[in-house]
């Protein structure tokens, strides 16, 4: 053989290891990324969930006053979902703020005589604290904090006031479609696709076809509490985004075929 033909098949050899190694690289952190990004997501999704759980088993459907449905549904509900997000979970200033909740809600809706000037001022402290950390309108906040003045007023009166029931909150939109999922896939090769889905692992292989186009897509992240799952196109880096429900139809209608399981682009 030529020596020189040998020297630039290693060349080329080369620059395609080096190539390969670039490509990984790009790969490898643009999944870290997505992970970052979609993990982030997931936690402030898992608090909207868990604050309005807490809300709806404590005051739904039970007479509350109107001021205070007026200060969860404004900005108490946000602010007990940042904080949740904050502490990741219900910490030190999460149980204050939710404490400093169910306390104006008794006193306005019973009235309470013993309250002093100073658990007053303390709670109108807190109110007021809150509202800006929720970036609430400087006129709206003003206005607010003023309703719950004058509520914690009267009730340190027991001057009556009308008492509304408060609503169930609804569900976010995503929540309410995947909820569908179980009445809509009963039968058992439905049960089968999304067992299937669920047991998915990360690097897992799909080819999606579109509009007579296949694209090929990996997996590098799937929620944990909803329904998400985000795939990769390993050529272009670009993300799409499926539903567990969206996914079991396209395998179910041959639109989307799985492949053996992989770890590497």
């Amino acid at each position: 053989a030529n020596p020189n033909d040998r020297k630039e098949l290693n060349d080329l050899s080369q620059r395609i290891l080096e190539l390969q190694h670039r490509i990984g690289h790009e790969w490898q952190r643009n999944a870290e990324q997505i992970v970052v990004h979609y993990s982030g997501k997931e936690h402030i999704r898992l608090a909207r969930r868990h604050v309005r759980e807490r809300l709806n088993t404590t005051f739904a459907g039970y007479t509350i006053h109107p001021v205070i449905a007026e200060l969860i549904l404004h900005a108490w509900r946000t602010l007990l979902q940042l904080t949740w997000v904050k502490e990741n979970g219900e910490g030190q200033e999460w149980q204050q703020y939710w404490h400093t909740l169910l306390e104006l809600h008794r006193i306005c809706l019973n009235g309470d005589r013993t309250l002093t000037e100073e658990q007053f001022l303390y709670l109108l402290q807190v109110v007021c604290a809150g509202l800006r950390l929720t970036g609430f309108d400087p006129y709206q906040r003003a206005v607010l904090n003023e309703k719950v003045d004058n509520a914690l007023r009267k009730a340190r009166f027991q001057i009556p006031t009308e008492h509304i029931l408060f609503a169930t909150i609804p569900k976010d939109a995503e929540e309410v479609q995947e909820s569908s999922l179980e009445k809509e896939l009963t039968s058992p090769e439905w049960q089968q696709t999304i067992a299937q889905i669920n047991s998915l692992e990360i690097g897992t292989a799909l080819t999606w076809h579109d509009n007579n186009i296949n694209q090929e897509l990996r997996l590098v992240w799937r929620s944990n509490y909803s329904y998400e799952l985000v795939f990769v196109d390993p050529a272009t880096l670009r993300t799409r985004v499926i539903t567990r429900l969206d996914l079991a139809k396209a395998l179910q209608g041959n639109k989307a075929i799985l492949k053996t399981t992989i770890t590497q682009p």
